[in-house]
């Protein structure tokens, strides 16, 4: 019996911030969120007694690369400045949505918060933009990998 083959497909992914699709990802990115803290931190006591301690921080970065000459920069961008010209911008919703139908992924937050301003840089090809994005809460419900279990 043969190795049985995986697949994965960037064109598959979903990512929706504020409402709005976003596609058209840069060369040599797509997106990563991490999360910002660990599950656990362990310490051990004088005793020798190690104690894991839950540290309750389900809040994510993501990082999306995009080109610059696609829609999905332009509705960032839109959405970016938006938020900084608000007088309250990590009160006002943005959510957002990232769901991957081949593995399974999904990572949700209702109040998506833009950290950074993308660099510009202009050459003989299209560049890249890189956006930043503080998600709180998105790993209180996240799901890994739930469709390569069957």
């Amino acid at each position: 019996m043969g190795l049985i083959a995986k697949h994965y497909d960037l064109s598959k992914v979903i990512l929706v911030v504020g409402g709005i699709p976003i596609t058209g990802y840069g060369d040599d990115g797509g997106i990563e969120v991490e999360p910002l803290a660990p599950m656990h931190e362990v310490s051990v006591g004088a005793d020798g007694l190690t104690v894991a301690s839950k540290t309750n921080n389900t809040d994510g970065v993501a990082t999306i690369t995009l080109s610059e000459a696609s829609l999905g920069y332009a509705a960032l961008a839109g959405l970016m400045q938006a938020q900084d010209i608000s007088p309250v911008p990590a009160q006002l919703p943005l959510p957002f949505l990232l769901t991957d139908p081949v593995n399974g992924d999904v990572i949700t937050s209702a109040f998506a918060i833009f950290l950074n301003r993308p660099t510009i840089t202009k050459g003989r090809t299209a560049g890249e933009r890189v956006f930043t994005l503080h998600l709180p809460g998105a790993f209180r419900t996240a799901s890994f990998g739930v469709a390569n279990v069957v």
